[in-house]
C-alpha cells in the first residue's frame, strides 16, 4: 500500500490555535503582557540574560550586526553552506562575507579553516548549527578570543540542541533564533536576538527605538499563509489535495511549490520595511504555549531520525547525518547526500514520499559574492546533492520505516543504471 507523506508539517497543536484565537478575541494582538513573559521564559530556557523579540530571525541578524558596530569594509567569517539571506544582509550593510568550507561529517563550518581566513579587517565569526547539529563551540571560541573577534550563533535550526550539556545560543556573544513555520517552534513567524553582553543589549535597545511599530498587513498575511500551509501539509489532508497537485506540477518539471517556501535570491538596495518590526503579543503568546512541548517535539524528531539512521546505515551511495559524542543533535532537518538528487526526488515522489531539495546554498558561488569567491567543494556538494527527508514530530515510526524502505529501493534502482 502506498503511504503519502508530506515534505514538512507545521508543528501547531490545537492549543496553539486556541491561544491565537484568545489573543485576537482580547484585542491584544500587537501589545500585551505575554511579550515580557515569553522573553523571560525563553531566556531561562537558553540560559541567557537579555532577549529582544524581532519580526524575523533575519531581521535579528541585521539588527545585531549594527549592535556589534560592524562597519562598511569590515569582514565576517561564515560557512559557505548557508541561508543566502544572511550574507546578503551583511553585503547590504557594506560588510564583506568571507566564506569558509564545511566538513563532510557535520555540514557545519570547518574549524580548521577559520584562522587561515582571518585578516586585520575580520571582526566576527558567524556559526550556523546546521539542521540541528551544534558546531564545535569551544575551539571556535578559542580562535575568537585569541583574535579578539565576536561570535554570532545562528540557532534558527537548532532550538534546544546542546553542545557539551549546554544549550546552543548560550556560547557566543550573541545568537539568533527563528519561529518560522518550518521550525520546531513556529509562532506565526518571529524571532529572537539573545545575549549575555549588557553593552550589546543596550545597543539593541537603542536601535529598537525605530522599531516601535507593527506591520499589520504583513503580519496578517503571514498568519493566514501559516494556516494554509498547516492544513495543506496535514497528514489527513495532504494525500487528497496537495499531493496530487505536486504530482501534476512535477510532471511538467515545475518547481512552483518549492518557490512558495524558499526565499527569493536577489540583492536588495536596502532592508525591507518588515525587517524593522517587533515581535507581536500574539506571537509571544503562541511561543509560551509552544515552549510547553518543545523538548518532547525535539525528542520525537530525534527518535524519527534514529530510525532512519539505523535503516540507512552503510548503504552505498547515500550519506546520512551524523551525531557526535557530547553533541545533542535535534535533527530539525534530516539531510541526505545522494548521487542523483533530481532523479532520486522524482522517484520518491511517485512512491508517496514528498521531499525537498536543500534550501541551503553554496553562497560562495552566488554572483553577488564574486569578490568573495572561495574554494568550498564540500559546501558545493552539499548544496547540489542534498535532500531533506521528512522526519517531523507528527510522523510515526511506521512512517519512518516506510520512508527508509523507499529510499533503499530507489537508491538500488538508480545505482543499477
Amino acid at each position: 500500500m502506498l503511504d503519502i507523506i508530506p515534505r514538512r508539517s507545521v508543528n501547531f497543536s490545537p492549543g496553539v490555535f486556541f491561544t491565537a484565537l484568545r489573543i485576537i478575541r482580547d484585542k491584544q494582538v500587537y501589545r500585551g503582557p505575554e511579550i515580557e513573559s515569553f522573553k523571560e521564559k525563553f531566556a531561562n530556557y537558553i540560559g541567557l540574560k537579555y532577549i529582544t523579540g524581532v519580526s524575523l530571525a533575519r531581521a535579528g541578524f541585521y539588527l545585531l550586526l549594527k549592535a556589534l558596530d560592524l562597519k562598511p569594509g569590515d569582514e565576517i567569517i561564515m560557512p559557505a553552506y548557508n541561508f543566502h539571506v544572511l550574507p546578503i544582509i551583511a553585503k547590504v550593510l557594506g560588510i564583506k562575507p568571507v566564506f569558509v568550507d564545511i566538513t563532510s561529517e557535520t555540514y557545519n563550518i570547518d574549524v580548521t579553516l577559520i584562522e587561515k581566513n582571518i585578516t586585520p579587517k575580520t571582526k566576527a565569526i558567524l556559526v550556523i548549527h546546521m539542521s540541528g547539529l551544534p558546531c564545535a563551540m569551544e575551539p571556535i571560541l578559542d580562535i575568537a578570543h585569541k583574535n579578539n573577534l565576536k561570535v554570532i550563533e545562528d540557532c534558527a535550526q537548532a532550538l534546544g540542541a546542546e553542545y557539551k550539556g549546554r544549550k546552543v545560543g548560550s556560547w557566543g556573544d550573541v545568537s539568533i533564533f527563528s519561529f518560522d513555520f518550518n521550525k520546531n517552534m513556529p509562532c506565526f513567524l518571529g524571532g529572537i536576538v539573545a545575549t549575555n553582553d549588557i553593552t550589546v543589549y543596550r545597543k539593541l535597545v537603542e536601535l529598537f527605538v525605530e522599531y516601535s511599530s507593527f506591520d499589520r498587513r504583513n503580519f496578517w498575511r503571514n498568519l493566514f499563509s501559516n494556516f494554509i500551509f498547516y492544513f495543506a501539509m496535514k497528514k489527513q489532508i495532504f494525500p487528497f489535495t496537495t499531493y496530487p497537485i505536486i504530482r501534476i506540477l512535477d510532471s511538467f518539471n515545475s518547481d512552483f511549490v518549492d518557490k512558495l517556501t524558499h526565499s527569493e535570491i536577489y540583492l536588495p538596495t536596502c532592508m525591507p520595511r518588515h525587517y524593522k518590526m517587533r515581535l507581536t503579543n500574539l506571537q509571544a503568546a503562541v511561543g509560551l504555549k509552544q515552549m510547553e512541548a518543545l523538548d518532547s517535539v525535539n525528542q520525537r524528531m530525534i527518535n524519527n531520525a534514529e530510525v532512519l539512521n539505523r535503516e540507512l546505515a552503510g548503504i552505498e551511495g547515500i550519506r546520512i547525518p551524523r551525531s557526535l559524542p557530547g553533541y545533542k543533535h535535534i535533527y530539525l532537518y534530516y539531510r541526505l547526500i545522494v548521487g542523483k538528487p533530481y532523479a532520486f526526488r522524482k522517484k520518491l515522489l511517485r512512491r508517496g514520499v514528498d521531499i525537498l531539495r536543500s534550501c541551503m546554498l553554496a553562497c560562495s558561488e552566488l554572483e553577488f559574492f564574486s569578490d568573495a569567491k572561495a574554494n568550498c567543494p564540500v559546501a558545493i556538494k552539499a548544496a547540489n546533492n542534498g535532500l531533506e527527508i521528512p522526519n517531523g514530530p507528527s510522523l510515526t515510526e511506521e512512517n519512518m520505516l516506510y520512508i527508509a524502505r523507499q529510499i533503499r529501493q530507489v537508491n538500488a534502482q538508480l545505482r543499477k543504471r
